[in-house]
């Protein structure tokens, strides 16, 4: 999904959105024009984990380790 990197650009917030790699802000997939009041999301991913599917409305939560929240390598105690 590259067509999300020029917008992102030309606002000047590539660094934080514009793509859906772990470490970015969320990110909404519209299916069509943004700006119309038919248009639906079709798809949200937040920190490169898929957190609601209109196709799939009730997926699985995505836990603190697919956030990268919590280190799964480190010591936790």
């Amino acid at each position: 999904m590259d067509h999300f990197k020029p917008p992102a650009k030309a606002l000047g917030i590539a660094g934080k959105v514009g793509s859906l790699e772990v470490g970015r802000w969320r990110c909404s997939y519209l299916g069509w024009n943004p700006f119309s009041v038919y248009t639906k999301t079709e798809k949200v991913f937040g920190d490169g984990v898929l957190l609601y599917d209109k196709d799939n409305p009730s997926p699985p939560k995505a836990t603190d380790f697919e956030l990268g929240i919590i280190s799964s390598e480190g010591d936790r105690l």
